[in-house]
């Protein structure tokens, strides 16, 4: 588009130029109205031909932002939408040196594409969350027993310690959740939604993903409380999933949190966390 656009101006650029002053001494040196008619027809044929660049460089800028928002739904990882992000911003800046600048035209484009990709990913970490716990073997008395010790203050503090320090520096999330797999697959998949987001995260969208964020951790909330009330377990295994509903809203829900902080800051305190506690431990 950028050589067709020069090219075009540069042949007829001389051209466009010296017909309406030609037209102008034709119009003083002929009296007649029936010169003028043909001179004015002349300069209107000369008006629509100048359109011709316009007409053509706009339709085909909208081709291109349609065949761009066809295509970005295809698009599954954060790391290759800002890459097209990218090459689109660069060939906006590019044409906008001969007045083609369309990049304005570009964000409500790439924010539905990033809502929608985050949107899917928390859809399938909830899935895939369910889909783990209805298959789970509840631990022992023994090891439902340790996890509750991991959460002292005594010697056995070493695994929640460290998991508090991974989630406070960002170095990974708490050991602790390693004791219920159902948790540790959540915590991975919501983290890798996190890196994805991480390549292209736009500042207009802080609120709807917040929100979306929190909408997840309310749907993990009603599955531990449907399995509870659906499920036949037994005491020990009712105490192994008590362990594994605490863990969920006192170690996962503030670390996906505070990392979900680290892209937007300042989010923390959008997400009601307190509420989604009330309602699975109650």
């Amino acid at each position: 588009m950028f050589d067709i656009t020069m090219q075009y101006r540069a042949i007829f650029s001389d051209e466009d130029s010296s017909r309406p002053t030609m037209q102008g001494d034709a119009g003083g040196s002929n009296s007649s109205g029936s010169s003028r008619g043909a001179n004015r027809q002349r300069e209107s044929s000369l008006l629509e031909c100048s359109n011709f660049l316009h007409v053509w460089s706009s339709r085909r800028i909208s081709e291109y932002i349609s065949a761009l928002g066809s295509h970005l739904a295809y698009i599954n990882e954060g790391a290759n939408l800002s890459s097209v992000l990218e090459h689109c911003m660069y060939c906006g800046n590019s044409l906008g040196r001969i007045g083609l600048d369309f990049r304005c035209l570009l964000v409500p484009l790439f924010e539905s594409a990033v809502t929608d990709l985050f949107k899917k990913r928390m859809k399938s970490a909830v899935t895939l969350f369910g889909a783990m716990l209805d298959n789970y073997k509840w631990p022992n008395v023994g090891l439902s027993a340790g996890a509750k010790g991991g959460k002292g203050n005594g010697s056995n503090d070493d695994a929640n310690g460290n998991g508090d320090n991974g989630s406070k520096s960002g170095t990974g999330p708490p050991y602790s959740l390693m004791q219920h797999p159902p948790l540790a697959v959540l915590a991975n998949t919501v983290l890798h939604t996190y890196n994805e987001l991480r390549h292209c995260a736009p500042q207009a969208l802080e609120d709807v993903l917040t929100s979306q964020l929190e909408a997840m951790l309310q749907e993990v909330a009603r599955t531990l409380n449907w399995y509870a009330v659906a499920s036949s377990l037994d005491e020990t295994e009712r105490a192994s999933f008590r362990n594994l509903s605490s863990q969920f809203c006192e170690t996962l829900m503030p670390y996906l949190v505070t990392a979900f902080d680290r892209i937007y800051p300042n989010s923390c305190g959008k997400v009601a966390t307190d509420e989604i506690k009330q309602s699975v431990l109650t």
